[in-house]
């Protein structure tokens, strides 16, 4: 009975599960594309040592804020590079996201999704899952 309830076990894992998965008009994936490109971007310039990169690739229009859960108010661009070095000691990277919903008014957009990170910590790897919205 336990070599056969492994062997179904085994069959279900391999069966490709489906699910209803969100369609999104082109302009909501251009919002999701470019969380995307901004991210791998962000993890360019942790690689690279390098955060030019990042306000290069991804930016930003003037006076643009960021209000960090740790931080009482929200801050200005210059958030990221007083915090540089400590984003960059850690040692994790973004693995996904996954879009919940999408609302565009005019030429601006509000994405809220699930957003995945992966550290490597002394016990080993550690998944981070992060309810964000990005403006």
């Amino acid at each position: 009975m336990r070599h056969l309830l492994k062997t179904l076990t085994f069959v279900i894992l391999l069966v490709p599960f489906t699910s209803s998965a969100q369609h999104w008009t082109e302009e909501e994936q251009e919002l999701i594309d470019h969380i995307i490109m901004d991210w791998n971007a962000w993890m360019e310039a942790i690689e690279k040592n390098d955060i030019e990169i990042w306000l290069t690739k991804s930016p930003r229009v003037e006076n643009a804020k960021w209000w960090w859960t740790e931080e009482g108010a929200p801050s200005d661009a210059e958030w990221v590079r007083r915090n540089w070095d400590m984003v960059r000691r850690v040692d994790a990277g973004w693995s996904d996201m996954r879009p919940v919903s999408i609302l565009i008014h005019g030429n601006a957009g509000i994405v809220h999704f699930y957003g995945y990170w992966k550290a490597n910590t002394k016990d080993g790897p550690v998944v981070t899952e992060a309810k964000r919205t990005e403006l």
